[in-house]
């Protein structure tokens, strides 16, 4: 049976109508309150409201102006390339064509994963003014932005479609978040559901005709379209990396069309009024390493670190601050120290395998705040002030980032679960009262700042760096 969805949340949701995988395609970008369509062989599904259809023609990409030329690219790891700037200069030129013909709160992505090829990256790039889209592809020859040649045999076809991004703004929150909610699947009535394990302590819910569905925060995520196992698979693989990753700190939805040639996989998440949407043709993973790394364009940052004025939380006290990593981390808790709190909670370094930490003077004396990953369980705090431990046990969420250093405390989160603490770094004392500790963020709006605050003259990520799972 042919089933109908929504191409801004399912399959590539590149701006193409696909009649199945390897087909012929033409632009048709979503609008506001409409979403363009596309037909793929999968289990039958129903959407919990009909999806009307695009009205208005599709724009003629190969009319718009051709910009500079594009970006060779040549990687051999699924990270992004080398270039200047927080930006992709083929995500610049395709933005600045954009940011003249909306009037969109803009955002695009720092990260873009490159497969392992030697190819260019090109960019066609539509707007209006509630309404932007960018597609990426990979090009056998240079091309400019909107270059009708992009899409030809000879130097394009959907085998070399990367993904894109993009946003919609919609008339009110309300109708943004109407919109996301139509983008899930519901399962027919006389569908049974079974319970699956899907790693690190999470759960789902999988149905023999084809989907598996789960919850994070306030976030739904989807797997459609293989078999049943291959879409237990590739759920517990997504599961696996946001353990260790952090999705926009806001509500959404990720779907992953598992087919045949890659996992199709879309993330839109609401901002207000306005959805914002990355998406990867053949990697989940990519999928999400873009929308987890979407800044305002053209600023790229979240905020600048350049604006300490703006920062509302008191100047962290500590002095001679360092940050640690591997063998240099200076341990905050001894061997066979008891929590406190929890007397099963017994420390050793290979339960808890040290990951970050930072040490430094509060007050005179020496403090260290150390992180540690206790697989599979999460991550787990330790901190010591003047030599004594002062703190050993869980954080906001069983993953976290480290956000703020303010006052003599550090400030942790999980902004898609919607988690935060803070520590005091010379007592151990907990703040977990939401309203409290986002006082204590340092940066207004949604999601992770670029680097932790409250470092002066530092630029480290928020995100730890995690070793490999213990085999």
């Amino acid at each position: 049976m042919m089933k109908t969805f929504s191409m801004v949340a399912a399959g590539v949701a590149c701006g193409w109508v696909l009649t199945g995988c390897g087909a012929t395609h033409q632009a048709v970008p979503p609008q506001p309150n409409k979403a363009a369509s596309r037909t793929q062989t999968s289990p039958a599904r129903n959407k919990s409201t009909a999806t009307p259809q695009p009205t208005s023609p599709s724009p003629n990409l190969a009319s718009q102006p051709n910009g500079t030329s594009a970006i060779k690219t040549s990687v051999v790891t699924t990270t992004a390339p080398t270039v200047t700037g927080p930006f992709n200069p083929v995500v610049m030129q395709a933005m600045n064509y954009v940011k003249v013909h909306t009037q969109v709160a803009l955002q695009a992505p720092e990260t873009i994963a490159i497969p392992a090829t030697s190819r260019y990256l090109a960019a066609s790039a539509t707007a209006s003014p509630t309404f932007y889209r960018v597609n990426l592809q990979l090009t056998k020859t240079p091309m400019g932005l909107n270059n009708p040649q992009d899409d030809s045999g000879v130097n394009g076809g959907l085998a070399d479609v990367l993904g894109g991004f993009g946003a919609t703004e919609y008339g009110s929150p309300s109708g943004a978040a109407a919109t996301l909610h139509q983008l899930l699947y519901i399962q027919p009535p006389s569908s049974a559901p079974q319970t699956v394990n899907l790693g690190t302590g999470l759960t789902g819910t999988r149905w023999n005709s084809g989907l598996v569905e789960w919850h994070e925060g306030d976030w739904t995520l989807e797997v459609v379209g293989g078999s049943v196992l291959g879409d237990v698979q590739k759920a517990q693989e997504v599961v696996l990396y946001l353990h260790r990753h952090l999705l926009p700190e806001t509500r959404g939805v990720l779907e992953v069309l598992n087919a045949p040639d890659g996992a199709h996989t879309t993330v839109i998440w609401q901002e207000g009024s306005v959805l914002y949407q990355a998406d990867d043709y053949h990697s989940a993973t990519g999928a999400m390493e873009m929308a987890m790394s979407m800044r305002e364009y053209p600023s790229g940052a979240m905020p600048s670190m350049d604006a300490a004025a703006t920062f509302s939380t008191p100047e962290f006290a500590g002095v001679h601050v360092r940050r640690l990593t591997g063998t240099q981390i200076v341990p905050a808790i001894a061997q066979g120290y008891q929590s406190p709190t929890d007397k099963a909670m017994v420390f050793s370094s290979k339960a808890f395998v040290p990951l970050e930490g930072f040490s430094g003077y509060l007050d005179g004396h020496s403090f260290v705040f150390d992180i540690y990953q206790n697989y599979p369980n999460g991550l787990v705090l330790g901190a010591s002030y003047h030599h004594v431990p002062v703190y050993f046990g869980p954080g906001p969420s069983p993953v976290f980032s480290v956000i703020n250093f303010t006052g003599d405390e550090v400030v942790l989160g999980n902004p898609a679960a919607g988690s935060y603490m803070a520590i005091n770094l010379m007592t151990g004392q907990r703040t977990v009262n939401l309203s409290a500790v986002l006082s204590l963020k340092g940066y207004p709006g949604i999601g992770l700042p670029s680097h932790i605050l409250g470092l002066p003259g530092t630029h480290y990520s928020p995100q730890i760096a995690y070793p490999q799972d213990p085999s």
